[in-house]
């Protein structure tokens, strides 16, 4: 059907029939993840990087936060493999959602420009800054 399941603990099997998810999602790292991991961004181009990616960052996530321990992310969080293309973004995502989580998500927010334009058909617009 196009959509991606993620774990939210490393150490139980994977789901392999429907998840019903009652209520709503609460935890603003959570919420960041999701918003801000695959499929939602691409980072790598690579869609099966991408989906890996996100799903290590929910349990790295989930394992400091919430002190689900998993062992699956030591030699990561060690630096052990920090020129890694999946580990840059990895931590990248990682960190965003340890950032949502102690200073929530920031309601997007724009600015109007005071200064009016001409558009290349000469219509007049104000310029719009986020």
């Amino acid at each position: 059907t196009g959509e991606y399941l993620y774990c939210l603990q490393a150490n139980r099997g994977n789901p392999s029939t429907t998840v019903t998810l009652e209520g709503q999602v609460k935890d603003d790292g959570i919420i960041y993840l999701i918003k801000n991991g695959f499929p939602n961004v691409k980072m790598t181009g690579d869609d099966k990087k991408d989906y890996y990616i996100t799903q290590l960052a929910i349990w790295w996530y989930k394992e400091d936060i919430h002190g689900v321990k998993s062992n699956k992310l030591d030699d990561i969080k060690a630096g052990k493999y920090d020129d890694n293309e999946i580990v840059v973004h990895l931590k990248k995502l990682y960190n965003g959602a340890v950032n949502a989580y102690k200073n929530g998500i920031p309601e997007p927010s724009l600015k109007v420009n005071d200064k009016n334009t001409l558009s290349n058909n000469h219509q007049l617009y104000n310029s719009l800054q986020t």
